[in-house]
């Protein structure tokens, strides 16, 4: 798709950043770099994942792309708001 933003939402953490807080032992059930990888070719804006409840907030992937765990249970609320600006994430 030609657009000017791009958001790739999944379940599963693209990033070892977001699961920071997870017991180390259960990270592969949490996320796979393989989600990473088709993050960055396809030039997502931003990823957004839940399923990490214990992890972090954000994160980015190895191609640089920002990450945000949206896990109600790490949020607090039962959702999130991600302004973007000119083809970027805000904060």
């Amino acid at each position: 798709m030609d657009t000017d933003v791009r958001v790739a939402l999944t379940h599963y953490s693209p990033s070892r950043d977001t699961l920071e807080g997870e017991r180390p032992e259960i990270h592969a059930f949490l996320g796979s770099i393989a989600l990473a990888e088709a993050v960055d070719e396809g030039h997502s804006t931003v990823a957004i994942h839940g399923h990490a409840h214990v992890g972090s907030l954000a994160g980015s992937t190895p191609g640089g792309t920002p990450v945000r765990n949206v896990a109600m249970p790490l949020l607090g609320r039962a959702y999130a708001v991600f302004e973007i600006d000119d083809g970027h994430l805000i904060g």
